[in-house]
Order: C-alpha cells, then structure tokens, then sequence
C-alpha cells in the first residue's frame, strides 16, 4: 500500500548530499529486487557527477521515471509568486520580477529617500537567494511522491509478467541542479543505441495533492492526450499544456520522442496558470494517498490499453 512506501521513505526525508543519496538508493535497490526486479546504477558527468538508478529492461514500451533528489529552500515570498503567475509561467514571473525592479531604479532615482528604500529592498532580495544553499527539510510532494508512485506502481505489477516486459524504471540524480540526470541519461542512451524513438516516456513528479492533473509535453502532443484519454475514462478532467521553451521536470531532454510529465497542479490567481502548492519550502508536508493511488492506477490502465485505438480527450 502506498501508505506504507511512504513510512519506509520517511526515513530518508533529504537527499541533497551525495551520503544521502547512497543510503536513499541501497534502500530502492533492495526494495526493488525484493519485487522482482534487477536493477542497475549509471554513473555519469553533466557538470556534476549524477548517479541514477534503473531496471536492467531495456527492450521495454514504456520508461517510467522520477527525480530522487530534494530541493534546498527558495526564498519565501515565491510561494506567493507562484500562487499569482504559476511554475507553468515561470517565465512570465521572472520577466515582471526584474521589470519591477528596473523600473523602481529609473523612476526613483531622482528622490534620494525613495531611491534608498528601493536598493535596500534590492539587497534584500538578493541576499534572500542565500536560502538556496539550505536543504529543504520536508519534501513530502517534491519528489517523494513521484519516488512512491513509481515504487506503488512496481508492487502493483510485480505478479504480471506481461506489464512488467513493457515498463523499464528510472530513478534520477540532480533535478534540482538543472535536471543533469536526466540530460546525463539521453547522452547515455543515444551512445548505446537506446532508441529512444520507441518509447512512451512519463515522467512523475510532485503528485501528493493538488486540483488537476497536469499533463506537460514540449513538442509532440500525442502521448499527453493519450493519457489525458485516460484520466477522462475515469471521469477525471486532466489538462494538457504545452511548454516549448522551459521544462517543468525530467521530460525535458526527451522532448523529441514526444515525453511528458505529470503533475498536479493548482489554478493560480491569475487565470491560465497552474502552480505546485508548497514545494522548495518547509511546509512540502502534505500528502493524500487517494491522489498517488489515483496516479499509479491510471498509469497502469494507460500501458495496460495504451495499443487500443485512443481518441483524444478534453481538458479543462
């Protein structure tokens, strides 16, 4: 039960620090040998070393992936931020960011007092980034859930020969960095011929609550609706959005085979947007196991029928 993966991953509640890390992977190898499965550690360079951890399926249909590692702590007035334009924004959000900022030095540099007021909220906001080098103490959402589903989804299975040919699992190192697991991993598997092509490639991450299952992909739009289909079969409205020019999470490098990521995400204040509640702070403390159960079962269905003729579904 999915309750009980995340007692045995409370125990690992920061993996910032490659000690960390190690411990985190001794313990999904063993969890995953226990289920049947062989696994594999690929150590690799993209700007930092990156370990990341998958079955030994190779011939698979589908690669089913989550980032490991945890994030440090943003500063805190992002959650706001993000709650106004949306993580499906950031763009934008960055861009009114600096536009005010620059704005209040052109306008106010003439009014000493003003002036001095608008350079110490600059150094404020500057210095506030320090928070960046402290690792986050919680992350229940980020990346834990995602972690748990692919490990939900392993148990689950692990009696089914047929589902257990068609999926390979992947663990990645450094997300948090730049997605540099991911990246190290396509570089891996274009040098082995791993023909990426013939994969249907999701990615999981911060699935423990929200409103709406969010369904990003960068070019090809095929497979988004393809599991968008499958939320509507189950009389769940999931969104798909493309983001062409920034990543969401380690679908990113493999945006030419067509690859999403699924998250749920909450409306934002300002319409159109979607954003995560409470990741990269100390309050990633809330979890419901109805929603990861939901998100593992409908991954299951999707490879399950994926080879039915599937019809493209709507999306709220």
């Amino acid at each position: 039960m999915i309750q009980d993966i995340y007692k045995e991953l409370a125990r690992f509640p920061k993996r910032l620090k490659r000690k960390d890390k190690t411990l985190f992977l001794d313990f999904i190898v063993n969890k995953m040998e226990s289920l049947g499965y062989a696994m594999k550690t690929t150590n690799g360079r993209y700007y930092f070393n990156c370990v990341n951890l998958e079955t030994e399926k190779d011939d698979c249909e589908v690669v089913l992936g989550a980032h490991y590692d945890t994030p440090t702590i943003l500063p805190f007035y992002f959650e706001y931020l993000f709650r106004l334009i949306g993580h499906t924004r950031q763009f934008l959000l960055l861009l009114m960011l600096f536009t005010i900022l620059a704005a209040g030095s052109f306008f106010l540099k003439n009014y000493e007092y003003l002036d001095w007021l608008l350079r110490a909220f600059q150094w404020t906001f500057y210095i506030s980034f320090l928070s960046l080098l402290i690792p986050n103490p919680v992350n229940q959402n980020d990346n834990t859930s995602g972690v748990a589903t692919l490990l939900d989804i392993a148990e689950k299975i692990s009696g089914n020969p047929d589902l257990k040919s068609k999926i390979k699992f992947i663990f990645f190192d450094n997300e948090e960095l730049g997605l540099l697991g991911s990246f190290m991993q396509r570089k891996k598997w274009k040098k082995e011929n791993f023909f990426l092509t013939d994969k249907k490639i999701i990615t999981v991450d911060c699935v423990a609550h929200g409103e709406v299952p969010v369904i990003v992909y960068h070019k090809n739009a095929e497979l988004a609706h393809q599991l968008s289909n499958t939320f509507f079969s189950q009389n769940i409205k999931s969104k798909v959005l493309r983001l062409p020019f920034y990543p969401i999470s380690d679908n990113y490098p493999f945006s030419e085979t067509g690859a999403v990521n699924i998250s749920m995400m909450n409306r934002t204040v300002v319409p159109g947007g979607y954003y995560i509640k409470n990741v990269h702070n100390p309050r990633d403390n809330q979890v419901d196991f109805n929603i990861i159960n939901l998100i593992s079962n409908t991954l299951i269905r999707f490879i399950e029928s994926r080879d039915q003729v599937i019809n493209e579904a709507p999306s709220v």
